[in-house]
């Protein structure tokens, strides 16, 4: 039986994929590689005076789900929701931010798409 330690070693993971150096530079990849795929009447960048925003998406307020393939070996506490990083970027603005599910991400159920 051949081991690949170099694959299979938790060890050699915790110490090269989990480094600080090795997430520094997958944020800074992460952040150069947003696009914006559409900016229909140039809603963004959100002006400072946003009265509502409605976030609404199953994945949203999800710690584990923007870990993706690496969700065994990451950290949930590491991670910030896509609704707690809006959040966290308005607050001290007097934005109300209502957050629905929607839809789950499998299954054919849209009870959570009627309009309220």
């Amino acid at each position: 039986m051949i081991i690949l330690t170099k694959y299979c070693n938790a060890e050699r993971e915790k110490k090269v994929i989990g480094s600080k150096e090795i997430v520094a530079a997958t944020k800074e990849v992460a952040l150069e590689s947003l696009v914006l795929l559409k900016n229909e009447n140039n809603l963004l960048p959100l002006k400072k005076d946003l009265t509502n925003l409605a976030v609404i998406g199953p994945l949203a307020d999800s710690k584990d789900d923007p870990l993706g393939g690496w969700a065994a070996q990451g950290n949930p506490n590491d991670v910030i929701s896509v609704l707690a990083g809006i959040k966290n970027k308005l607050s001290g603005y007097s934005t109300e931010i209502n957050y629905a599910e929607g839809c789950k991400v499998t299954g054919s159920d849209k009870s959570g798409l009627k309009p309220q």
